[in-house]
């Protein structure tokens, strides 16, 4: 056995374990875990694994299983039992590994926390390498800032192991507000069956239909295939941003928190990458939001000036800023805009030393924005 004196987190099972060796008693509690390292080989995508670490009290205090914690969600661990070790006694840690979604050469930590004066927190390492008997490459297709009118195409693997026999029936890229309608963004290719390395796959061609507008991307990739256990339906999300010439400085507007009765300022601004350009109106709809349009004499940058004046405390919201302008591909642009008042109130007077009975009036300060 490998021995390690170490305890990361409260996550783990615990259970009662015997055929230790004998092991000095050292003084005050001293804690040994035994592996350090959970190796799992090669196992498939989509299963559940456990595994335990046992953890020994080879002191000669009580050893006390404070915590267990470990790296990201899909590997857990957890105590069941004793958490309070005389010396000698031991407990498992159950530590168990979720594979969905995983692919390739897995790293994850377990961390066990215990009170050991010298070895506090101890790392054990889960390893894993990871099968995916269906898969795509890349696992998603991105639109990164493309200007529709240059045009868009991005190619996509589906890859599946030889022995499930892979079919594809159809493909198609659906939109809407559910993404079931059929996408009028874009349409796909389907290439014919390869196979190699004991491999089948099939490429698609996703391509973006002419007279696209500047618009945000959130559509899917539907692909329909003979296989059983949740793969007759797969999909690949298709996202991003098709922008124009036209675009704001910022993604969200915030305008600074201000008090009851005093207004806040944030400049928002409209550029043109090229050409000269026109606001036509600019409003923020439903919304105690006051808005004016600053141009520029370039022509190629407008100042939309959002207003806010405070409410009653604690007032806020979120809307959405919408710019008309003359641009025949851009009509309308639209990004949030966050406004808010402090919870504090704020006082309108205070009162003077008890000698002058004066009243001093405070003027609420104006915040502006960056």
């Amino acid at each position: 056995m490998q021995w390690k004196n170490v305890f990361p987190t409260l996550s783990a099972i615990v259970v009662a374990a015997a055929g230790w060796g004998a092991v000095p008693a050292l003084a005050g509690p001293t804690a040994a875990v035994d592996p350090v390292t959970l190796d799992l080989g090669q196992i498939d995508e989509g299963g559940s694994f456990e595994r335990f670490v046992e953890v020994k009290n080879v002191g000669d205090g009580v050893l006390v299983l404070e915590d267990v914690k470990t790296s990201c969600g899909c590997t857990a661990a957890a105590v069941d039992g004793v958490t309070e070790l005389k010396s000698g006694q031991s407990q498992k840690v159950k530590v168990t590994f979720n594979s969905k979604g995983q692919e390739g050469q897995i790293t994850k930590k377990i961390h066990i926390t215990t009170n050991d004066p010298e070895h506090k927190d101890v790392e054990v390492t889960l390893k894993a390498d990871v099968h995916v008997a269906v898969r795509f490459e890349p696992k998603s297709i991105t639109i990164d800032s493309i200007n529709p009118k240059n045009g868009l195409e991005r190619k996509i693997t589906l890859m599946a192991d030889s022995n499930l026999k892979l079919d594809v029936k159809d493909a198609k890229v659906l939109g809407g507000r559910t993404l079931t309608q059929p996408s009028e963004l874009f349409e796909v290719e389907r290439g014919p069956k390869q196979t190699a390395d004991n491999k089948d796959r099939y490429d698609f061609v996703v391509k973006l239909r002419p007279g696209a507008k500047p618009q945000k991307v959130n559509e899917s990739l539907l692909i329909l295939t003979n296989l059983g256990g949740g793969k007759d339906s797969l999909k690949v999300r298709v996202f991003g941003d098709l922008v124009g010439r036209l675009s704001f400085n910022v993604q969200y507007g915030v305008i600074p928190q201000t008090e009851t009765g005093a207004e806040a300022v944030r400049d928002v601004e409209v550029l043109a990458k090229e050409g000269t350009f026109k606001v036509l109106k600019a409003e923020v709809a439903d919304s105690p939001v006051k808005t004016e349009i600053i141009p520029d004499p370039s022509g190629k940058k407008t100042v939309i000036r959002l207003k806010y004046t405070g409410e009653e405390p604690g007032t806020n919201g979120i809307r959405t800023l919408r710019v008309e302008t003359d641009d025949p591909d851009q009509k309308f642009l639209e990004v949030p805009v966050r406004y808010q008042t402090s919870a504090a109130k704020t006082k309108a007077a205070t009162g003077a030393s008890a000698g002058t009975g004066a009243g001093v009036k405070t003027d609420p300060k104006v915040s502006g924005g960056d």
